[in-house]
């Protein structure tokens, strides 16, 4: 995607897809197809295509957090 578009644009051009940004949240919590599609990301990589409850996702790794525990609210 284009990185100079904003989120609205990129919406706009995009009417039928949904985009959710999740910024931390635990491993744990996650649906297993999410975790395992994840699970072998790097910093910045983005998932192959995988289907989970009836729709196509793709899934970008932004940063793990140490220890595997999410972010204090502060730092988000």
């Amino acid at each position: 995607m284009e990185r100079s578009a904003t989120g609205a644009e990129i919406q706009a051009d995009y009417p039928d897809t949904r985009f959710d940004t999740t910024t931390s949240l635990s491993v744990e919590r996650l649906q297993k197809p999410l975790a395992r599609a994840i699970e072998p990301l790097r910093t910045g990589q983005a998932s192959l295509p995988f289907e989970m409850e009836g729709k196509w996702l793709v899934a970008k790794l932004i940063d793990r957090s140490s220890g595997g525990k999410p972010k204090p609210l502060k730092e988000m």
